[in-house]
């Protein structure tokens, strides 16, 4: 595959908000991957938060999995110590 530009100037942010307040969110630029001389619309997900006391829940997982729901292709590009765990329970290692 390859890459083209975002296709916007700045990246979405999707959080989950529980009595006025963010529990989680997690941010995504979306871009055109062109596949076999084709475009297909994808998304790379990034900066994964979850509050501490929501932490363990689930929340994490269940953000990366309606990313999943609203882009044909999700791309996770990279992790940290605290983004790993999620990012391999949810993601296809393709590289």
């Amino acid at each position: 595959y390859a890459a083209e530009q975002p296709t916007q100037r700045f990246g979405l942010l999707y959080k989950l908000v529980l009595d006025g307040e963010i529990v989680a969110s997690i941010g995504i630029e979306t871009y055109s991957l062109r596949l076999d001389g084709r475009l297909i619309d994808a998304c790379s997900a990034m900066d994964l938060f979850v509050k501490r006391e929501y932490r363990e829940t689930g929340l994490g997982a269940w953000l990366n999995l309606a990313l999943q729901k609203r882009h044909p292709v999700v791309l996770a590009l990279g992790a940290n110590e605290s983004s790993i765990g999620v990012a391999m329970a949810t993601y296809r290692q393709v590289a």
